[in-house]
């Protein structure tokens, strides 16, 4: 069985030369046949690896404990190394005395591979994230901003302290911080996605956001954070107040025109009706 395993497997003697290496182990350090009776560092000298790997045997042998180390070796896998992870177990008697050493390897490489192109691609997604023209904050279960992108916080101020870590209550406050925290709370409880328009004022400037609130959820389930992705509406919505305004009132001097007072009387009119009152 051993024989025709993908695990590296060899047992040493007390003394560090190899007595068994099944063909994965062999394949892995890259010996051929006649390695029985020899210690790692006869098998490969000079190499940097035995040194890891007969350092390793001589800390389990002389503690009793098990070792672990890894190591690289040129000229193998896909990119002209193989990434080696090896674990050094004792083996002893019924009188805890040491009778030999078992080691146990891995070949990694693939997995490292794998590792590194997942930390480019989350580098890349971070730096999507940070240059984003949208406004982007995490919120964790108490309402507190545990991550704010580059946009957002410029928005916000641009100071770290004052912005991470609150809640929008506590920075910048107001009413639209707390129609904010309703609508996290919602989110929390509830597991659903809702958006909502918030108005609120720093520094003096009046900024207006159309957000969109995101639960997130754990492995069970469980909602564990929320995620706000917020595009500015400031000048769209400034736009849109101007024009009302312009709308229903005179341009000289400022005064509510006719088309407010139909407008006033339309509406005044459908809520008499709706509580079954007469208007006059």
């Amino acid at each position: 069985l051993v024989e025709h395993v993908s695990e590296a497997v060899a047992r040493h003697d007390v003394a560090g030369r190899i007595a068994y290496c099944n063909p994965a182990w062999r394949r892995l350090m890259g010996c051929a046949q006649g390695t029985t009776g020899r210690r790692v560092d006869e098998v490969l000298p000079g190499h940097l690896a035995s040194l890891h790997y007969q350092g390793a045997l001589e800390r389990a042998a002389a503690s009793g404990e098990p070792a672990e180390f890894g190591f690289t070796i040129s000229g193998g896998g896909t990119e002209g190394q193989t990434d080696v992870q090896m674990r050094v177990v004792p083996e002893t008697a019924a009188d805890g005395t040491l009778t030999g050493l078992l080691v146990f390897g891995r070949d990694l490489t693939q997995q490292r591979k794998l590792e590194r192109e997942l930390l480019r691609r989350t580098a890349e997604l971070h730096d999507l994230v940070e240059h984003a023209s949208d406004h982007i904050v995490r919120y964790d279960l108490d309402g507190r901003r545990i991550y704010v992108n580059a946009k957002s916080m410029a928005a916000l101020g641009g100071d770290p302290g004052r912005i991470l870590g609150k809640t929008p209550v506590e920075f910048p406050g107001g009413t639209g911080a707390s129609l904010l925290m309703q609508v996290l709370r919602d989110v929390l409880a509830r597991g659903e996605a809702r958006d909502v328009k918030i108005r609120w004022q720093v520094d003096g400037a009046d900024i207006c956001h159309q957000v969109r609130m995101s639960p997130q959820f754990d492995g069970s389930g469980r909602v564990t954070q929320v995620l706000a992705v917020g595009h500015d509406v400031t000048e769209v919505d400034r736009y849109r107040k101007e024009a009302h305004h312009q709308a229903f009132h005179d341009r000289l001097t400022g005064l509510p025109n006719r088309l407010l007072l139909c407008d006033r009387l339309s509406q005044a009119i459908a809520d008499a009706q709706y509580h079954g009152h007469q208007f006059a």
